[in-house]
């Protein structure tokens, strides 16, 4: 049987692999929360057509939006010459639940 300091290193250990710089990166930009806003809203869209409604530079919501990708959280298809972008539910899902699951461990097993 586990001992509590035994239960607090594995719930910490979990908690820490699950701190995706990628993905808090992705989070702590404004830009990238409008994108990702407007793709939910939106679906799938090319760069041209957020950056005319981000009002950002076509290079620049490009860069974030290949970030975003990076980081798991939308889906990309070049077709010819667009590149077109929609969020990843399920990525999106799956990183989100991971960090509230090891959260409420760490949280049980850490500080009761």
């Amino acid at each position: 049987m586990a001992t509590t300091a035994q239960k607090k290193q594995a719930a910490l250990k979990d908690l820490v692999e699950v701190f995706d710089s990628h993905f808090f990166k992705a989070m702590a930009e404004p830009v990238r929360i409008e994108i990702l806003k407007f793709l939910l809203i939106n679906g799938r869209s090319d760069v041209a057509t957020v950056a005319k409604v981000i009002k950002k530079d076509r290079s620049v919501i490009s860069r974030h939006l290949h970030h975003l990708n990076e980081a798991g959280l939308l889906k990309h298809e070049k077709v010819s010459r667009n590149s077109y972008f929609e969020i990843d539910a399920d990525g999106f899902r799956v990183k989100v639940y991971a960090l509230f699951q090891k959260v409420d461990r760490a949280i049980k097993d850490c500080c009761p």
